[in-house]
């Protein structure tokens, strides 16, 4: 059996926080769910994203300044498509009308 991307779904809700942007879950197959991706701003440019944003899988603290992750990919194409599909909900969460921000100077009178 050989797992591909039409395997995968993503859950993903914008988060109110300086830390994130958004959290996801990734689905596998419907039988396995991975919490804790997170969406971060960068301060470097990611080409693929044309925009300066980082995607995190789950991870731990395992020392002073020293981060595990708790998922590991081997399949480095796989993993590149599950990045994608996450960087797309986020995008089209972020983009829907009712997630907008709105500055309130911004509304005529």
């Amino acid at each position: 059996m050989s797992m591909t991307i039409n395997d995968i779904k993503i859950k993903l809700k914008l988060a109110d926080s300086d830390k994130y942007l958004a959290r996801a879950t990734v689905i596998v197959d419907d039988l396995l769910e991975i919490h804790g991706w997170r969406i971060s701003e960068s301060q470097h440019f990611d080409d693929r994203f044309q925009e300066s944003i980082w995607i995190q899988p789950p991870a731990f603290r395992s020392g002073f300044g020293k981060w595990k992750a708790v998922v590991f990919f081997d399949n480095k194409k796989l993993y590149g498509q599950i990045e994608q599909k996450v960087y797309d909900a986020y995008h089209a969460e972020k983009n829907k009308p009712e997630n907008e921000k709105v500055n309130p100077d911004d509304i005529p009178l």
